[in-house]
C-alpha cells in the first residue's frame, strides 16, 4: 500500500513550469504520485483564485477513484478580492454523495481504498498571528500573516484509519493541535481496534516523532527550492515494514510530496 501526504498550495504554479494550466498540473502530479491513500493540505474548493475547480475530486480523477472527502476550514462568500471567510461547521464534510456549490478552503483525502466513514475533528484556534517570511527562489517578503480555523478529517476503511491534518503555522498552538490529533487518533485505534496513521503538514520540526508515534518517513520537506526541515509527516503507531519512501519535488506547491511503500 502507498500511502502519500502533500501540501499542494492550493495547486499554485512555482514559477516556470510545464504546464499552462493549473488543474492540468494538479491532475499530473497527483497520477505521478498514484497513492492508495492520499491526504492533501491548502486545497481550495470552487475558489476563484484556483478557477473555481473542485481540486479534490481533479486529484480523485486523477487517481481513479470515487472515494474523496474534502474538510473546508472556511467557506467564502463575495467575489473577487473583497470575498470574505466564513468559518466553516463542526460537520461540514463535503463528498460525492455530499456535495456543496459553496467556495472553501482546506484539506482532503482521496483513497483508492473503499472508505467507510468519514470524521473531522476541530482544533484549537491560534489567538495571534505571526510575521512571515515567504521566500520563492531568490525572492523574500515578510508581512504578518493571521491563522485561521483548522481542521483534522479522518477516514475510516476496513482494515485502517488514516487521518488528515494541516496544524497552524504558530507556536504552541501547532504543537497544542498535534496533541489534540494524537489523543483523537488514540481514542479512534482504540475503539475500532485498527492501526491509524497520521500524515499531513505538521508545521512542526521537532517534537513529532517519539516512543509511540513514529514517523514512516525522514527527510527534508519544505522548502523545495533549498529544504531545510522537515514538517510534513506519516505517522503511526505500529510496528510496520517500509519498503520504499520517497519525497518528490513538484512545480506545483512549496512542500515535497512524501510517500511510503508500507505492507499492512
Amino acid at each position: 500500500m502507498r500511502l502519500s501526504t502533500w501540501n499542494i498550495l492550493h495547486g499554485r504554479i512555482q514559477g516556470q513550469s510545464r504546464f499552462q494550466a493549473e488543474a492540468e498540473a494538479l491532475s499530473s502530479c497527483v497520477a505521478q504520485l498514484d497513492a492508495d491513500i492520499l491526504a492533501l493540505q491548502e486545497v481550495d474548493h470552487l475558489y476563484p483564485r484556483s478557477g473555481c475547480v473542485n481540486q479534490t475530486q481533479l486529484a480523485a480523477k486523477a487517481l481513479g477513484t470515487e472515494y474523496w472527502a474534502f474538510a473546508p476550514a472556511f467557506f467564502i462568500y463575495g467575489a473577487g478580492e473583497d470575498h470574505q471567510r466564513e468559518p466553516s461547521g463542526s460537520t461540514d464534510i463535503i463528498t460525492k454523495e455530499n456535495p456543496t456549490d459553496r467556495g472553501g478552503y482546506g484539506i482532503a483525502i482521496v483513497s483508492k481504498i473503499p472508505v467507510i466513514q468519514w470524521e473531522r475533528l476541530e482544533l484549537t484556534q491560534a489567538k495571534f498571528g505571526k510575521i512571515m517570511n515567504i521566500s520563492e527562489g531568490a525572492k523574500s517578503k515578510r508581512f504578518y500573516a493571521k491563522d485561521h480555523h483548522r481542521v483534522a478529517l479522518a477516514g475510516h476503511c476496513e482494515k485502517f484509519i488514516v487521518i488528515n491534518l494541516h496544524l497552524s503555522f504558530v507556536w504552541p498552538f501547532n504543537y497544542l493541535q498535534f496533541l489534540q490529533v494524537k489523543g483523537w487518533a488514540n481514542d479512534l485505534a482504540k475503539r475500532a481496534d485498527k492501526p491509524v496513521f497520521i500524515m499531513g503538514d505538521f508545521n512542526l520540526s521537532s517534537g513529532v516523532s517519539g516512543r509511540k508515534w513514529r514517523s514512516l518517513v525522514k527527510g527534508l520537506t519544505f522548502p523545495i527550492w533549498k529544504p531545510d526541515r522537515q514538517i510534513d509527516y506519516i505517522l503511526t503507531t505500529r510496528r510496520i515494514q517500509v519498503q520504499k519512501e520517497t519525497l518528490t519535488a513538484f512545480d506545483t506547491s512549496d512542500h515535497l510530496a512524501v510517500s511510503v511503500e508500507i505492507d499492512l
